[in-house]
């Protein structure tokens, strides 16, 4: 009777770590996605896509402005302006960033 005793003491302990190593292997791999999120590399993703979006929208905004005599100028040089000032600043950050993360090359010798 002892023995069972202990035996089922041992079943729940043993039950017991293996759901706490579950939990602890589920917290770890919710570290490493939050952690990614912060890397340089996704950072230069973020910002090679946001200075793309600009790009592509300020372009279409241009296409549109050409396309329609109605359109009111002092609009349309307030939204351009706006949109390629948010480009140019993407792109010194991207720069900037993709200078400072990566390792300068060193000679071969």
């Amino acid at each position: 009777k002892q023995f069972q005793s202990r035996q089922q003491e041992v079943q729940g302990l043993d039950a017991r770590i293996t759901e706490r190593m579950e939990h602890l292997q589920a917290a770890l791999v919710h570290q490493k996605a939050v952690a990614s999120q912060f890397s340089p590399e996704a950072a230069l993703e973020t910002l090679k896509q946001r200075k793309n979006q600009l790009d592509d929208a300020s372009m279409q905004l241009t296409d549109d402005f050409l396309q329609d005599p109605d359109v009111d100028e002092d609009v349309f040089c307030r939204e351009f302006l706006s949109m390629r000032q948010a480009y140019h600043e993407a792109s010194g950050m991207h720069d900037h960033l993709l200078a400072t993360t990566t390792a300068p090359a060193t000679p071969s010798t």
